[in-house]
């Protein structure tokens, strides 16, 4: 196995390497992380200079590099995937793109509705790339059924059979709860579990997984023993803070590792889910299958694909505005009996539906 893969550290923003790098995992196994140009933004051009000059590197390094068997290629990024693409009809070899997200379509999404279609006019470019590249690949995944659909609406073909959704998985033997000898930065957040109902987001502050309402929402219930938990970073990182700074009942515990955010999931009691109003229904965020892993309903703004499952499955509960959000979560905190029910719910359809 070669991966090709960025330097850069996406969710940080820092370089893993400062320069194209090879990295050997095992007899078997290699990463070549190529060096672009970084960004400090995710909606930025300087991103999108990124990834084209990543796509050229890849295009000048695996000329030279022995041909693989199968390609495995995720979208984003879609230049990188048209590239490829392009490589593997030279030599004849099969490809499967796995779509994660719908770029480019996304900067469409987030402009002003008046720019919406100047700004489509001008990424014609950038989505014929993704248009072509969906046509030339032999399979076509992806982790829910709306992200396929609209892969395959942009091959212009119909589902063949070898386009499968996948959902993600998650390892759930890895929530459990540290002996008391451990050391463990949450004790003290442990602790409280037993008096507060703790509400959690784990994930980037960022435009589309936005979790201010959260902010919003602790507001509101101060008073109760409800405890907002926020795990992760971003660019929103600085609003939220500051906009907390006076709410006992809101903690921020930084970035998470795999394992410290398992370790916070197994005492937490809602899984939070939230989202721009500009994101259309096709996507199904990651975060929500480490909640259902851990038996967590679900708090979640997106629509479509999610929030059928949500409701087909009665896993938690759906939202599109912060009084929605606010009497959810009071719901379930003042009714154990019907909290205990979601919960089961969730560990059911993690178990065996996914």
């Amino acid at each position: 196995v070669i991966w090709w893969a960025s330097a850069f550290n996406h969710l940080k923003k820092e370089w893993y390497f400062n320069k194209d790098t090879d990295v050997k995992i095992s007899e078997n196994f290699q990463i070549k992380m190529l060096h672009g140009l970084g960004y400090k933004s995710n909606l930025s051009l300087s991103r999108l200079v990124d990834h084209r000059l990543l796509s050229w590197k890849f295009k000048v390094i695996s000329s030279k590099q022995e041909k693989p068997d199968l390609i495995v290629c995720s979208l984003p990024s879609y230049d990188l995937a048209w590239r490829v693409m392009h490589y593997s009809k030279k030599y004849n070899i099969p490809l499967i793109i796995d779509v994660r997200d719908q770029w480019p379509d996304n900067f469409v999404d987030f402009a002003p509705v008046p720019l919406k279609k100047v700004f489509r006019f001008f990424l014609g470019h950038e989505i014929r790339m993704l248009k072509e590249a969906l046509k030339g690949a032999t399979a076509i995944i992806s982790m829910s059924n709306g992200l396929l659909d609209w892969a395959l609406s942009n091959a212009s073909r119909p589902q063949s059979n070898f386009d499968k959704v996948f959902y993600l998985g998650f390892e759930k033997n890895n929530i459990s709860t540290p002996k008391k000898e451990d050391r463990s930065r949450f004790t003290k957040l442990r602790a409280k579990a037993d008096d507060y109902f703790m509400v959690t987001f784990i994930g980037t502050f960022g435009k589309y997984h936005d979790p201010r309402i959260m902010i919003e929402c602790a507001k509101l219930t101060i008073g109760l023993k409800i405890l907002y938990v926020l795990g992760g970073d971003g660019e929103l990182n600085l609003e939220l803070r500051e906009s907390a700074k006076h709410l006992d009942n809101v903690v921020f515990l930084g970035w998470l590792n795999k394992n410290e955010a398992t370790e916070v999931l197994s005492f937490s009691n809602i899984g939070v889910c939230s989202t721009s109003s500009r994101l259309n229904g096709t996507f199904f965020p990651n975060k929500v299958y480490s909640y259902w892993a851990a038996g967590l309903p679900t708090a979640s703004a997106f629509t479509g694909e999610l929030h059928d499952t949500i409701d087909r499955y009665n896993v938690g509960f759906n939202y599109s505005n912060l009084d929605q959000f606010v009497s959810g979560i009071r719901r379930l905190y003042f009714n154990p009996s019907e909290y205990l029910e979601l919960s089961k719910n969730a560990n059911e359809l993690f178990k065996n539906k996914l």
